[in-house]
Parts: C-alpha cells; structure tokens; sequence
C-alpha cells in the first residue's frame, strides 16, 4: 500500500522524498508547489488513517523479519562483506569504463583539456 503511493509520488514528480527537498531549496516550482506540499498532505494523510490501516491491512498475515543471513543460516558478516566487495567493484568498473569513454577521442585516450579543445 505504502509501495504504491511512494511510487505513484515518483512517477509524478520524479522525485524522491530527499531529492524533493534539494530540489525545493534550489528554487524549482515543480519541487516547491507539488513535491513539498504532497510530502506534507501525504505525511498528513497517513497519520489519519493509520489506525484504520493497522486494523483493516497490516494485522493480516505474518510479517515476521527474515534476512538473508537468517535465511541462509549463517553469519551475517558472511553476507556482509561479499555485498560490500561486489558494489565497490562494480562501482570501479562503471567509474573506469564511464571516464574511458568520456575522454575518448579518435581511438586513444586523452585528458580533459585536449577533450574539451577538440
């Protein structure tokens, strides 16, 4: 439910919730007139209708935690790290590749002044 009307905020104003805020204070209408005063409505209106929600929605089924660690049956730091290791790579290798091509220029790589000259 919760899914739903955060989704339905991003698909209309293309914002999250912080970048709605940054967005505000750098003066954009779109941020200052529908993101900031739905946040407000949107806060509002969950507040009210929580004890409804509670009782009708979120008391049904079981909504216990599981995590992968509990899931795998292991340490959590065994999940911990791997996950660290594969983003940090990941992230090296997109920032590498996004920088080779950025300055990529007739087949061999050159600094950002020839770059920009060219």
């Amino acid at each position: 439910m919760g899914g739903l009307i955060f989704g339905a905020g991003f698909a209309l104003l293309g914002y999250c919730p912080g970048t709605v805020v940054a967005a505000a204070g750098t003066g954009a209408l779109d941020a200052l007139l529908g993101g900031i005063p739905g946040t407000i409505i949107g806060a509002a209106l969950f507040a009210q209708l929580y004890p409804e929600l509670d009782r009708a929605i979120l008391q049904r089924g079981s909504f216990g935690q599981a995590t992968l660690p509990e899931l795998l049956k292991t340490n959590h730091w065994l999940i911990i790290v791997p996950v660290c290791v594969i983003i940090v790579a990941c992230y090296g290798c997109w920032k590498g590749r996004a920088c080779e091509r950025l300055y990529r220029l007739h087949g061999r790589l050159v600094d950002l002044q020839e770059f920009e000259r060219a």
